[in-house]
């Protein structure tokens, strides 16, 4: 068949140009490769969350690393923008939650 996954069919552009085709199809893989990380990095919070303490800099580290993936296609440009702001709160959390713990 000339359909890929989830219907694509680009077998008009592969007649035409199978240079065009081949950047296409690479666009394609590394958008799909980065949803892939973004689910790792998804995986890996839930890993790294302790309830006792769930303000942690490995996590805001996370947080920000998913928000600057976010920007690397335009797919998910809102989505990296919410997580930056998560990033900045969670940042504050942390500097709270470091100070509770010197006073205590």
């Amino acid at each position: 068949t000339n359909q890929l996954y989830q219907g694509l069919n680009l077998s008009a552009l592969f007649q035409f140009s199978t240079y065009h085709y081949l950047h296409v199809m690479l666009l394609y893989i590394a958008i799909n490769t980065l949803q892939a990380y973004m689910a790792y990095f998804t995986i890996k919070i839930f890993l790294e969350l302790k309830m006792e303490k769930p303000f942690s800099v490995p996590i805001n580290n996370i947080i920000r690393k998913m928000s600057r993936l976010g920007l690397a296609y335009s797919e998910i440009l809102f989505f990296a923008g919410i997580l930056f702001l998560i990033a900045q709160i969670y940042q504050k959390g942390i500097e709270l939650q470091q100070e509770n713990d010197m006073t205590v």
